[in-house]
């Protein structure tokens, strides 16, 4: 059809050399407006994927409501995926329906920039589900799993012989990620709970514990539990049911996991990653503060602030987060630098402020991990750094207080779309939840 005569004196008329003025070529979009013309039917899929990801949950969820044909396009299968592991990397685990998209579509409250909200709704009848309670002290919830202790012939000893007192139940630092909750008895092995199946695994460190030492619980993923023995980084497989260790160089400050990666701020600001069975490496900050131009003073600070955090869409990606208190300006700075690899890509700041003394000042991450929270103790955030916009964005999208509700409660909660749980004193209670219920309570519906 592009070699018709038509279409030859078409681009001719168009790109030649006697071809349209700026007026003229005007003129034709105002004729081509007039007919209608429906790009989006039109494009190849490629990129309709590309227009998709530009696009805000409120706007994408507009663009099913312009016709058949657009709803049609929206929803084939290679966008759906692409825009769910964009805006959810975290939460998004197997294979991505059309009516599993459009179940959360329409379960989830979001906020303007298309972030999952703490506060979900959930229709019919689960909001009135009965949550269960797990104790620390109470070993009848769970099973040992039937794998890992084989005939109950490889029970830790730690284990069957202990009692939760009231002091070690308030040393407990519990964690939730993928269905899982990590806690440990303290200083002699780590838990994993299984949520779907009901079962526990018990890990004790390869070489034991020292006397005088304490095995402590650092952080949980979607295949590592990592604890720390002194300057031993103990990573446990929870998914191979094996244990890994490595000696550092001073003093864990914290440290996170994805995949098989971990990443670690030691005191003093050393930063390192390690994959078990493989090197470590050192991360060169000395570039980076120089470039931040501190004095010893502000980079003091900033070395006692840093964070670590992964790219949920990709484990190769670190984020190394801190802040400083920057003495000329009386501002608090918030500074964001992105990491591939050991090879530093790109950096960004926030400043907040006036503040006239030092402050504490602190960092956690919105649910799915998408963006990383900045706030002072006791008060609404006041920075949010979105990891797949790749920039500082503006924090009343988050619904404020309401929205980081979890950073405020006495016992915080965890949430994704498999479940909910909300850690206690004495343990923890967890909903499991479903994006659709047979039954519905007719008072609510």
């Amino acid at each position: 059809m592009s070699h018709s005569p038509r279409y030859s004196e078409l681009r001719q008329l168009v790109l030649g050399d006697n071809g349209l003025t700026p007026e003229e070529a005007r003129y034709v979009k105002f004729l081509l407006y007039d007919m209608h013309t429906d790009l989006i039917s039109e494009l190849p899929l490629e990129l309709i994927v590309l227009v998709a990801l530009e696009l805000e949950l409120h706007e994408f969820q507009h663009c099913l409501s312009v016709s058949k044909a657009w709803r049609r396009r929206f929803l084939s299968d290679s966008v759906i995926l692409a825009y769910a592991n964009r805006r959810w990397p975290a939460i998004i685990d197997g294979v991505m329906t059309q009516s599993r998209f459009l179940e959360i579509l329409t379960e989830l409250r979001v906020t303007p920039s298309g972030s999952l909200e703490n506060g979900m709704i959930y229709r019919n009848s689960r909001q009135w589900l009965v949550a269960e309670e797990v104790r620390f002290d109470n070993k009848t919830h769970f099973t040992l799993d039937p794998v890992f202790h084989s005939q109950l012939s490889n029970v830790p000893d730690v284990y069957t012989r202990y009692s939760m007192d009231p002091d070690g139940i308030e040393k407990l630092t519990p964690f939730y990620a993928s269905g899982k909750v990590a806690w440990h008895i303290p200083g002699r092995a780590i838990l994993i709970d299984d949520l779907r199946s009901k079962t526990r695994k018990v890990f004790t460190p390869p070489s034991g514990t020292m006397r005088g030492s304490s095995l402590e619980l650092r952080s949980l993923g979607s295949r590592l539990a990592i604890g720390t023995i002194n300057r031993l980084l103990i990573a446990f497989d929870h998914v191979d049911n094996r244990s890994y260790e490595k000696s550092l160089s001073g003093r864990v400050l914290q440290c996170a996991t994805q995949n098989s990666r971990v990443a670690i701020v030691l005191y003093g600001g050393d930063v390192i990653t390690w994959t078990p069975n493989h090197a470590a490496t050192h991360l060169d900050l000395s570039r980076l503060i120089l470039g931040l131009a501190m004095n010893p003073r502000e980079t003091e600070s900033w070395k006692k602030h840093l964070n670590v955090s992964f790219d949920p869409r990709n484990s190769k990606i670190l984020y190394l987060t801190s802040s400083y208190h920057f003495e000329t300006k009386c501002l608090v700075r918030v500074t964001v630098h992105e990491f591939q690899g050991s090879v530093h890509i790109a950096s960004w700041s926030f400043d907040y402020g006036p503040v006239s003394n030092e402050v504490s000042l602190s960092s956690d991450y919105e649910i799915d991990y998408g963006c990383i929270l900045f706030y002072l103790d006791g008060q609404p955030p006041f920075a949010v750094f979105d990891k797949i916009k790749r920039k500082f964005v503006d924090v009343s999208y988050y619904g404020g207080r309401r929205f980081f509700n979890s950073l405020y409660l006495d016992y915080p909660e965890q949430l994704d779309l498999d479940f909910k749980v909300r850690f206690r004193r004495q343990g923890y209670e967890f909903l499991q939840l479903t994006l659709r219920q047979n039954t519905c309570d007719k008072e609510h519906c």
